[in-house]
């Protein structure tokens, strides 16, 4: 995927999911523009028939981010960080395997990175989210590579299931 804060949204919309995803930034280059050049992962929010982000909550596993892209801000009032730096590697150009715990009826998001528990996060207004498609973000003007994508619809276990104990 290649071009400045575009997105590629699913076709299916979910709510309560487990989402396995590798990927990486090709050719990140943190001296210009520490921090910018990132891939996110958007849930909850509405469906677009372009590219751009929608209002929802993105998510930027590696350094343990969301923003709220219905208010413009970090939500980092209620997000508890496990980690500050990436579950596996520091290094965004290496492969890392990502997994997403979300569930909107309680407003609860999990995330591991290489089996590194990294956040752990409740939202402040649920009624502010929806049912919706997840979208893959290329933040930046460096290309970003997903593969190996797999989602399970309403998991019954709650935890995260990658985590190495």
């Amino acid at each position: 995927m290649t071009g400045c804060w575009c997105m590629a949204w699913s076709k299916l919309d979910f709510d309560n999911f487990r989402l396995f995803v590798t990927c990486r930034v090709v050719n990140t280059d943190y001296t210009s523009n520490p921090g910018s050049q990132h891939m996110g992962i958007g849930i909850w929010g509405a469906r677009r028939t372009d590219f751009v982000p929608a209002a929802c909550l993105e998510i930027t596993p590696q350094n343990c981010w969301l923003w709220d892209y219905i208010s413009n801000t970090g939500p980092n009032n209620n997000q508890t960080c496990l980690q500050t730096n990436g579950g596996g590697t520091s290094n965004w150009n290496n492969w890392e395997t990502t997994e997403i715990l979300a569930n909107l009826k309680n407003g609860t998001v999990k995330t591991a990175v290489d089996g590194v528990a990294m956040t752990n996060f409740k939202v402040a207004k649920l009624s502010n989210w929806q049912k919706g498609p997840v979208g893959l973000q290329d933040h930046g003007s460096n290309p970003v590579e997903y593969k190996d994508i797999r989602i399970e619809v309403n998991p019954m276990d709650t935890n995260l299931t990658s985590v190495i104990k």
